[in-house]
Parts: structure tokens; sequence; C-alpha cells
């Protein structure tokens, strides 16, 4: 979760979040040097899942965003901005569809959807490219695996403005399509 003065939204998604139940799960915020109350807010959290980090200057949205997903330490990240929201209950779904799908390299979790739809698989290449490469989608709900997307260096690489004109997450996917399978789920999880 990169966050920026949204200390009340951003505390209300990791309390969410962190009453799903397993320990499977890690939720990490990093903050972009905010000047409300995040870091004071977000100090009160206790729980062995939640990790909080924050810039040492404010490098952009973007830039934060890239960073944060560079920083998770499980088999896969899932962005979600601190204006978003997950819906607990459905943590456990996604894990479950990652853990018998461990082929899929990243996707995408349908936004909004309020019913559960069929999720769709497509093999790494033109297919994966074509059908989930370059959604132009909000970003919340882009999940990746961390050791694939860690050596692309998407830091260093896709955070130039002048490179990816603000959208970064296609550039990363349409590479990670070409790495592994790929999947859109229709599990309803993040919501704008």
């Amino acid at each position: 979760i990169p966050s920026y003065n949204r200390s009340k939204k951003t505390l209300a998604l990791v309390s969410e979040i962190l009453k799903y139940p397993n320990a499977d799960i890690e939720v990490l915020v990093l903050d972009n040097c905010s000047t409300d109350d995040t870091r004071s807010a977000l100090s009160a959290v206790r729980d062995p899942r939640f990790v909080f980090k924050r810039n040492p200057r404010n490098i952009g949205g973007v830039r934060s965003g890239m960073k944060a997903l560079t920083m998770a330490s499980g088999e896969y990240v899932l962005l979600c901005l601190d204006k978003d929201s997950v819906r607990r209950k459905n943590i456990g779904k996604l894990v479950s569809f990652l853990e018998k799908n461990s082929g899929v390299v990243f996707g995408y979790c349908s936004l909004d959807i309020q019913k559960e739809a069929p999720s769709e698989i497509f093999p790494a290449g033109a297919a994966s490219l074509r059908r989930v490469g370059y959604l132009s989608k909000h970003p919340t709900g882009y999940f990746y695996r961390t050791d694939v997307l860690k050596k692309l260096d998407i830091f260093n690489r896709f955070t130039a403005e002048e490179t990816v004109m603000g959208f970064p997450c296609e550039f990363i996917s349409g590479e990670m399509s070409m790495l592994g399978d790929t999947a859109v789920v229709g599990i309803p999880l993040c919501f704008t």
C-alpha cells in the first residue's frame, strides 16, 4: 500500500485487511513522507503481519508505488492504493487461487465486482500480452509474483516519467506476460 496524506483511509484499509485470520499475508505500507498523522496513526497497529516503512524524502506517487512493490517479502504482492479497499473475507480465495495456479506470474483482480465471476488464465507470450498485459486499468488489484518482479528491477527501469508517462504497471505487466502465465481473477476483492 503506497500512501500519502490519507491516514484515516490507510488505517481503515490496514485494519480491515488484518482482520483476515490467517498468517499467510503481510501488509506493507510505504509512506511517501506524509505531512498528516499517517506515521503516528499506523504506529499504533500491533500485528506481526504489518510492516510500516517511510521514504526518507517524497519521491512522487509513481516511484513510491513501484518501490512499495519491490519491498514485499511474500511469494506474491498485491497492489492496493491507500484510497481503495479490500474485502478481507475474499483474501483467502485469492491465496487459494495462486496456490493452485503456481505458473501465474502476474494478474489482475477484477475491480468493483459484487459477485464472483470465472477467472481466466492465459499462457505466457502473445495470449497473455493481448489479454492481460495491457489492460490500462486502475492499479489496485494488480498482483505479481515477487521473485519474477524483483528480477525486472522495476524501480530503476520503470519510474522515469519520460519512459513510462505515469503508467508503469502496463510496462511491467507487458514484460511479465512473456515470462509466465497471467490471470484475470473474478474474485470480489478490490474496490475503488
